[in-house]
């Protein structure tokens, strides 16, 4: 019979390894030794690879030098830019006529209502003694963040915070980056000083992303002031008031200047994001209603080189990870000019609120908005600019206005041709208008009977059949 090793051998399709390979002293004595197998032969004669060396961590002070930033605290950077607003369609690349400080004043009281309800501003923009009014762009705040994740929630950070402000002509810029995690809190005092004294704040999606993430992280950095404690969040990092008036020059001083993120978190300040009015405008003719697509479709701008929005946590990661800071100039960038196209959408979305047809919007749910903020006026003359072609529902709305200042003529006309094309809604506007206006019951029963089956349509019958003196049995 063959040996165990043989066997070995057939099954593995090669030799058989020889014992004394395996273990020098299990073989004969005066038995020449058996050399190694060639893979072992060849790895001990391999040069050991050297493992590529990372290169040095850049210090923080190296950092802010390459990002062209300022340290502001420990573990947080600072940007600051200034732009005049006469030369921002530059600085996007867009064919957007130039902004002013005055135009933008003006624009401001037709998105207010966008503002929360709850909130009544002071729409002339009167500067007291508390700070400037809503109306005022120099109490305007625009922020935007960058994020270590795109979903929220409670293990998502905030490393960019971004907030723009309006003075003399200018957009200023100040950005802060967290460049370790321990320093949140530090970059929480830095966005409150930044906020303070703020009459209204405009974001794109920031009620529903940038402030519950916000909100989040500094509950959970346990510095939010208790209601009426003098405490400020710079005080627990030591960033003085020098430091703050250097980074955040519109910063107010005093026991206002600790309220600006909890002003902002407790909803006690007007907050306009932009994606609602965007939304509502084109949520049925875009296939999006993102930034870029704004941007892109109102705006004329196509950022060609810049870095996504959605590759941010990633460069976010590479610098705390691999000590790679590569990309972080990239998303201050990204983050910049979000916020100047924030201020560049203010008047595209006033226009295409005044002429939503031109902008191919929804019109329909344009003037649906108007109506709900009491601009009957407006509503009508939207309606009306868009012409004979409106949609059913468009076109009742535009009746209905004008049944609101008692214009019969005009809501007939309109009704009259939609109940001719088959629009039940109409029918039922005609019986209502013959019954409690006209007083015609004749033709107001024609048109009920009309209308399709239901237990609404046979009351009404009943009740004109009765005033008719109608005996005959209805046919329902």
């Amino acid at each position: 019979m063959s040996s165990l090793d043989e066997r070995l051998r057939r099954l593995r399709g090669g030799a058989a390894e020889h014992p004394a390979a395996r273990d020098p002293a299990a073989a004969p004595l005066g038995a020449a030794p058996v050399a190694p197998p060639l893979a072992e032969r060849l790895q001990r004669l391999a040069p050991l690879r050297a493992r590529p060396r990372r290169p040095a961590r850049l210090t923080e002070a190296e950092l802010a030098a390459l990002l062209g930033a300022e340290p502001v605290a420990p573990g947080v950077l600072a940007c600051c830019e200034r732009l005049p607003l006469d030369q921002l369609h530059r600085q996007l690349g867009c064919p957007w006529p130039p902004l002013a400080t005055s135009t933008l004043a003006a624009l401001l009281p037709e998105l207010l209502p966008e503002v929360s309800a709850a909130v009544q501003p002071d729409v002339h923009g009167e500067t007291s003694a508390a700070g400037p009014g809503v109306a005022d762009p120099a109490g305007w705040r625009l922020l935007d963040t960058e994020t270590s994740g795109l979903a929220g929630g409670t293990g998502t950070w905030v490393f960019v915070c971004g907030i723009g402000s309006i003075a003399a002509g200018h957009l200023q810029i100040h950005q802060y980056l967290l460049t370790r995690p321990d320093a949140e809190v530090a970059l929480l005092a830095c966005i409150d000083a930044a906020l303070a004294g703020a009459s209204l704040l405009i974001s794109f999606n920031g009620k529903t992303f940038d402030l519950p993430l916000l909100a989040t992280r500094w509950r959970l950095s346990r510095t939010l002031p208790a209601a009426g404690r003098d405490r400020t969040p710079a005080a627990a990092v030591d960033l003085g008031p020098a430091d703050a008036a250097r980074h955040c020059p519109h910063a107010h001083s005093g026991p206002a200047a600790a309220s600006g993120l909890r002003t902002l978190l407790t909803a006690d300040l007007p907050h306009l994001d932009l994606l609602h009015p965007l939304r509502r405008a084109f949520a049925r003719r875009w296939p999006d209603c993102r930034l870029a697509s704004a941007e892109a479709r109102l705006l004329g701008l196509q950022r060609g080189d810049d870095l996504p929005g959605a590759a941010a946590p990633a460069a976010w990661r590479d610098w705390l990870q691999l000590g790679d800071p590569g990309r972080l100039g990239a998303v201050l960038r990204h983050n910049r000019l979000d916020l100047v196209a924030l201020l560049a959408l203010l008047p595209a979305l006033v226009a295409v609120q005044r002429d939503p047809a031109a902008h191919g919007a929804d019109v329909l749910a344009v003037a649906r908005q108007l109506r709900r903020q009491g601009h009957l006026t407006q509503a009508r003359a939207v309606l009306t600019a868009a012409g004979p072609d409106l949609e059913a529902g468009a076109a009742l709305l535009l009746a209905d206005l004008h049944r609101q200042q008692r214009d019969w003529p005009a809501a007939l006309a309109i009704w009259r041709r939609l109940a001719a094309a088959g629009e039940v809604r109409a029918r039922e506007c005609l019986a209502k208008y013959h019954e409690h206006v006209s007083g015609d019951l004749a033709s107001a029963l024609a048109h009920a009977r009309a209308l399709p089956a239901s237990a609404a349509r046979e009351q009404r019958c009943r009740r004109l059949g009765a005033r008719l003196g109608n005996g005959e049995r209805l046919v329902l």
